[in-house]
């Protein structure tokens, strides 16, 4: 109770301090009244996902998705980072305070000349300023006033503190919304599939085709290593998959409680998004790759993507 307390006065105080940056955010509203957007994540299935066929369309990309092979070729409109500062300074031993700043050089590196539009919880302002990073960037701000699971009524607007703004998946939602986008499309979402599909495009494990089982069982050990929190997976949460005729994934995926209602209940956030959208007249695809279901949101394939919003080049 004194941590949610805590928090409350936390918000309060950066809205009194912050909320003159929010005010731009006016002129976003309804930029896309009822057209599609195209939002992407970094989860492994952006492996499958050729960026440039997306030119043109309202994008919206977030964290290290300027790492995908495709990114130089790609008009993305619209790029997010969810995270406050505080949480970049609460960072534990596998992330640094120095890799925090070397994050945001490369972020500055990869957008530079670009005209995408960037979207940053308004703590990072001062730490922008002052680093002289992204300073030929139009830059917005947002402040997050709760989180999703804390209020009984939903609402979006970016002009004012909100509840949609957890993370980069949940803030690209709450901007297409915002922008008056009516149908939202979800790349690369690992963590809304059942079995959940862990990891990123950028540091999932890949391998050789025709390798024996002894030296996949080497790579999967130093994988482990490397990633702690596989430390507890089994083989039965192991899947592999051939990306071409040289090289294989090694997906590691879990399953989770999705019983809906339920205290436990994993995706419980995303119902709550999905609710919201739909009262709103929106709809959100999760583009869902073979093998995996999406509990929650409205699953689509790849290819009937590209097919039915004519993107086949």
């Amino acid at each position: 109770m004194i941590k949610s307390i805590l928090q409350r006065a936390l918000g309060s105080y950066e809205y009194l301090k912050l909320s003159y940056l929010l005010k731009r955010n006016e002129v976003l509203r309804d930029k896309h009244l009822g057209e599609r957007a195209f939002l992407f994540a970094t989860g492994t299935s952006m492996l499958e996902v050729d960026l440039p066929r997306f030119n043109g369309e309202v994008t919206i990309g977030c964290n290290e998705i300027f790492r995908h092979s495709s990114f130089p070729s790609f008009d993305l409109k619209y790029y997010v980072v969810g995270v406050p500062f505080r949480r970049w300074r609460q960072l534990g031993p596998r992330f640094t305070h120095e890799d925090h700043h070397q994050y945001f050089l490369n972020v500055d590196k990869a957008f530079c000349g670009r005209d995408t539009e960037h979207f940053y919880h308004a703590t990072m302002h001062k730490y922008l300023e002052q680093r002289g990073l992204l300073s030929g960037i139009s830059r917005y701000y947002f402040l997050r006033k709760s989180s999703l699971l804390e209020v009984d009524e939903q609402v979006i607007d970016l002009t004012r503190p909100g509840t949609f703004y957890d993370g980069g998946l949940t803030m690209m939602i709450a901007l297409a919304m915002f922008m008056g986008c009516k149908e939202i499309y979800l790349f690369g979402c690992g963590y809304t599939y059942s079995p959940v599909q862990a990891f990123h495009f950028y540091n999932c494990m890949r391998c050789p085709s025709g390798g024996t089982e002894a030296e996949m069982e080497a790579r999967l050990a130093s994988f482990r290593l490397s990633h702690p929190e596989s430390g507890g997976w089994d083989s039965k949460d192991t899947n592999v998959i051939e990306l071409n005729d040289k090289e294989l994934l090694v997906d590691y995926s879990y399953y989770r409680n999705t019983n809906e209602g339920e205290m436990d209940d994993f995706y419980l956030t995303h119902r709550i998004i999905k609710a919201f959208s739909e009262s709103c007249g929106a709809r959100i695809f999760n583009v869902t790759p073979s093998g995996y279901d999406s509990p929650v949101y409205e699953k689509i394939d790849l290819d009937t993507v590209l097919r039915v919003n004519e993107l086949i080049k």
